[in-house]
């Protein structure tokens, strides 16, 4: 009777977790994000200006899955005041160019951020 029960359990228990998006999510291989990008190919701010940098993904359910990491090239030109999975906030420090890149999964996105000096 009790090796009956634990058959049982464990046919359910296969159920559940194979049926399951997020147990089918994780078992893929890295290769899920098939892009990252930003929403603005290009940013220009001037010296001390703040602006929200959008990331977009394919497919779009990636932030689900995964965490975005930012990263700036010179961050002596802007600097990443704070993130989530879908944007980061950058503050341009100095006149310059710098490259800003997203990282999803495998996938990296990168954009220029360029400095002016203010009127």
């Amino acid at each position: 009777m009790k090796k009956s029960i634990f058959i049982v359990f464990l046919i359910l228990m296969n159920f559940i977790f194979s049926s399951c998006d997020f147990f089918t999510k994780m078992a893929q291989n890295d290769n899920y994000v098939t892009s990252v990008s930003f929403k603005n190919g290009k940013y220009v701010l001037y010296v001390d200006e703040t602006d929200v940098c959008y990331v977009e993904v394919e497919p779009t359910d990636s932030f689900d899955w995964y965490e975005t990491t930012f990263d700036i090239e010179d961050s002596t030109v802007c600097k990443i005041e704070g993130t989530n999975d879908r944007y980061c906030i950058i503050r341009a420090l100095k006149v310059g160019s710098t490259i800003l890149t997203a990282k999803v999964g495998n996938k990296e996105g990168k954009c220029v951020v360029t400095v002016r000096q203010g009127l």
